[in-house]
């Protein structure tokens, strides 16, 4: 029969090919031969999380929290405490499980992104009036604003009796500018007369996304291209403050995989670079860890037709 280490192990080498289930299993054999070591209960607990089975990452944390382990494993089971309890809807333990990991390992980037999404700065402005919140009314739509539909589809938008905006460019860059908020440096005379135009309603860029996401394969393409052409800039605009988006992120792998199996438009490198500007936002990490194996999994084998080196890379920037 296999060591305690043996299973441990074998563990380790399920999870690090994203089999979570296998490797808790085998991580709980390891557990049943050495009920006294906390890495083991650590370990079970990340691929809990994975899985999002809170109760049983939180079960495991806490016993390894009682098992009084050095400060490495500590942070790390403080870090994963702070996750469960988010998962559960405890944001008030999640955030002391952040700043005791903190306290242990000041450091620690992934525990201070966290509890900085957890507990937002307040303002602390002198001289700052509070004011009652105001209602803001929200108008909900049903599709894109027509010039980006017409973009999308190849083809003129239906006629609409609500005044929208004015496609000032036919090509993605054009829909980009105006999907994600892309700003340019505008003369006077722009500036001016852009007040005379009538806008569509502003609307968060997820939502547009949203929107994109629902679309049919078949008018996806040029939705894909607006994704993919997002300059630094943009995405800077974006994510810088934020941290990276779940929705963004996905759709972005979703894309990836779509010119790299069907196209030529975009050179793996291209892609490849993206990525790689997109992982030194906050959260890339976490979020990461939370995207679906199936699409991380395209992704990869998406890039085996471009040789051993981008393979390896898109291995490496997906590494979780």
């Amino acid at each position: 029969m296999p060591s305690s280490e043996e299973f441990k192990a074998q563990g380790n080498k399920a999870f690090a090919i994203k089999k979570y289930q296998e490797a808790a299993d085998l991580y709980s054999s390891a557990i049943a031969l050495d009920r006294s070591n906390p890495v083991l209960y650590s370990n079970r607990a990340q691929c809990h999380i994975h899985l999002r089975d809170w109760i049983r990452a939180s079960n495991d944390v806490e016993v390894g929290l009682r098992l009084q382990p050095a400060d490495k494993i500590k942070v790390k089971l403080l870090f994963r405490k702070g996750l469960t309890a988010k998962g559960l809807g405890n944001i008030e333990m999640a955030k002391r499980a952040f700043k005791d990991a903190l306290q242990l390992d000041p450091e620690n980037l992934a525990a201070a992104n966290e509890l900085e999404q957890v507990q937002p700065k307040k303002l602390k402005r002198e001289g700052f009036v509070h004011r009652e919140p105001r209602k803001i009314s929200i108008e909900v739509v049903d599709e894109l604003p027509s010039e980006i539909l017409e973009q999308i589809r190849g083809e003129p938008a239906p006629p609409s009796s609500t005044k929208t905006l004015e496609a000032t460019s036919a090509d993605v860059n054009a829909v980009a500018d105006e999907l994600f908020r892309g700003r340019k440096n505008k003369s006077k005379d722009e500036v001016h007369n852009s007040k005379q135009e009538t806008p569509f309603v502003e609307r968060p860029t997820m939502h547009y996304l949203k929107t994109l996401k629902s679309l049919p394969p078949e008018r996806k393409h040029n939705g894909y291209k607006v994704v993919l052409d997002l300059s630094s800039s943009q995405l800077d605009e974006m994510f810088a403050f934020s941290g990276i988006e779940s929705d963004f992120f996905e759709f972005f792998l979703e894309a990836s995989v779509h010119f790299l199996k069907n196209h030529t438009e975009y050179t793996s490198e291209q892609i490849l670079d993206k990525l790689e500007y997109i992982t030194r936002f906050k959260r890339y990490n976490l979020t990461a860890q939370l995207t679906p194996d199936d699409l991380i999994q395209n992704f990869i084998d998406a890039l085996d037709r471009y040789g051993v080196s981008a393979h390896a890379r898109g291995k490496q920037l997906l590494a979780r």
